[in-house]
């Protein structure tokens, strides 16, 4: 039915600003698709979502991407 189970080590997931449209949010997945997100970075993170790619891959933000974000915008 499925196609083959990815370790989470194999998968290449990155998260992206997109500096062209304000709040969105690009998400790459392994297969080569991209999901844009809308909504600011702040209001997702603590929501911990899991966005789910037309390949049927989970996407999520990473603990790297979110230590990243909250380092970035520590006061």
């Amino acid at each position: 039915m499925g196609g083959p189970v990815t370790s989470e080590a194999e998968r290449t997931k990155t998260m992206q600003l997109d500096p062209q449209a304000e709040n969105r949010l690009v998400l790459d997945c392994s297969c080569g698709e991209k999901l844009a997100i809308f909504g600011r970075v702040e209001d997702w993170l603590p929501r911990d979502p899991v966005f789910r790619c037309a390949c049927g891959e989970g996407l999520a933000f990473s603990a790297d991407a979110k230590e990243e974000y909250y380092a970035s915008n520590a006061s």
